[in-house]
């Protein structure tokens, strides 16, 4: 993303829509990239390192401006706008979240440098992670199988969550224990 779009030129600003302009420029061309993405990591979700959060979270922040990461429309505007310096990075954001976006069904020893990917309509899935994340309640076209994976994925979501902030408690318990003693406090 780093490269292909915000190096190379994508012009966030005027496709999202973030500044009053020409709503002729307005398109969802990077949304239809992520959800290219997501298509590919139904087909082969042990491909991937990452898991739907992470997805969303580039989703939901591009249209957010809440990190300086997608703000204008080229490297060279970035720049004169000192956007690094002034804002926060999605990227440094994912990074200290990590654990939330690791896919548990990623096999390094699987990947591959040719995936075998089919392309064909009858594989398209609609993301209603994306389209209908709001929309609570099963869908009648959903079937149970489906429901019940996507049940089992939030599940599991949120018991990697839980160890996640066990091991933040822990760590955090074992400094604060670890000063004290140090400065001569007993616990």
């Amino acid at each position: 993303i780093e490269k292909e779009w915000l190096s190379f030129g994508h012009k966030f600003s005027d496709r999202c829509g973030h500044i009053q302009g020409d709503s002729k420029e307005m398109a969802p061309v990077f949304t239809q990239f992520l959800d290219a993405t997501w298509q590919l990591t139904q087909q082969l979700p042990q491909h991937w390192e990452f898991n739907e959060r992470y997805l969303l979270a580039i989703h939901d922040h591009v249209h957010s401006c809440q990190f300086g990461t997608f703000i204008s429309n080229s490297d060279k505007e970035r720049r004169d706008l000192r956007v690094v310096e002034r804002t926060y990075s999605l990227w440094a954001y994912i990074n200290s979240h990590r654990a939330e976006f690791l896919n548990p069904l990623y096999v390094k020893e699987n990947t591959q440098d040719i995936l075998d990917v089919n392309v064909s309509p009858q594989t398209i899935k609609f993301w209603r992670g994306l389209y209908n994340r709001f929309e609570f309640g099963v869908h009648p076209r959903h079937s149970l199988s489906e429901v019940l994976v996507a049940a089992q994925n939030h599940i599991s979501s949120l018991e990697n969550h839980i160890q996640y902030l066990e091991d933040q408690i822990t760590r955090l318990s074992s400094d604060t224990s670890d000063s004290q003693s140090s400065c001569g406090v007993s616990p």
